[in-house]
């Protein structure tokens, strides 16, 4: 009698899975093997032709329109098309739904292909060779006139690029209408220090080796517990490895960056000023250098080629 109540209830148990295994109960996701991102074979005109080229030049996918495809689905009360379009979406990323990113993008005009053509170019002549063949490389670049974002939580908006898994969209608005090759290099800058911090922060993995020996040196501590006599002599701050403090209306006040602007702050003077250049400034001083040498060896490391 127990034998069968077990028998019984193991067919019970099993009811379920043997139900769902049913494929109409194991709907396939539609589209879920469509390429969006590929120039379609058969596409002639210009625009698809120098999309295609990009690409077996490059490996990386062009866009001038973050409308990856449109379908009629149907009509409205009006007899006017209903139409559904799959978009990049730039909200959506891996490990979260940025529902509160906000952002303002300018496409080319659609028949402004030397435009297109010219930012494409300028895309290969100036970020290609620091980011070609690495991991920071984008699957998708997808080129503005103008472009603008920021997250729900920020008030101040960020520029030059936005990325998300799938495409890095890039404001090419400084290179097009630049004047000056000062003005290009530092637009070019700009995008570069984008595209490697979008991989590498101050809170990630590969940079703890950095943000370990901010933490250690003081990052975030009063000076006046760093030296009982704390008189604001700037080269102090520099022994102890920062090139900054944050000053207050006393000094007993005063402090070292937290490790994430200390970072910012070494970030941009590797990505700012040429090595030469800042070691006439803190060569003298062997921690500020050691942390200057270390980022730029981290930043390396991501493939990101100076």
């Amino acid at each position: 009698m127990k034998k069968i109540a077990l028998y019984i209830l193991l067919a019970a148990i099993g009811l379920p899975f043997v139900s769902c295994s049913d494929d109409d109960d194991n709907p396939v996701p539609s589209g879920i093997n469509d390429d969006l991102f590929s120039v379609p074979a058969d596409a002639t005109d210009e625009e698809s032709v120098l999309r295609r080229e990009f690409h077996d030049k490059t490996g990386i996918h062009l866009l001038f329109s973050e409308i990856l495809k449109s379908t009629v689905i149907g009509k409205d009360a009006n007899g006017n098309d209903i139409i559904k379009n799959e978009t990049i979406d730039f909200a959506w990323d891996y490990n979260s739904d940025n529902s509160g990113l906000e952002y303002e993008m300018v496409p080319f005009e659609d028949d402004d292909l030397a435009g297109k053509r010219k930012a494409a170019d300028l895309f290969v002549k100036e970020i290609l060779p620091h980011i070609e063949g690495s991991t920071i490389s984008p699957y998708s670049v997808l080129l503005t006139t103008s472009l603008k974002w920021r997250e729900y939580r920020y008030d101040s908006w960020s520029t030059y690029t936005m990325s998300c898994w799938r495409c890095l969209a890039v404001d090419v608005d400084g290179w097009v209408n630049s004047s000056t090759q000062e003005e290009s290099d530092a637009w070019t800058t700009a995008i570069c220090k984008n595209i490697v911090k979008d991989r590498f922060s101050c809170w990630s993995t590969e940079a703890k080796p950095w943000t370990t020996i901010s933490i250690n040196a003081g990052a975030g501590e009063y000076l006046s517990d760093l030296f009982d006599d704390w008189d604001r002599d700037i080269t102090r701050v520099y022994e102890l490895g920062f090139m900054s403090y944050r000053k207050t209306s006393r000094p007993s006040y005063d402090s070292l960056p937290y490790e994430d602007s200390d970072f910012n702050a070494f970030y941009d003077a590797v990505f700012g000023r040429t090595q030469e250049d800042f070691e006439a400034e803190f060569g003298q001083y062997a921690k500020i250098m050691e942390k200057y040498n270390l980022m730029k060896s981290l930043i390396e490391q991501t493939g990101y080629k100076f």
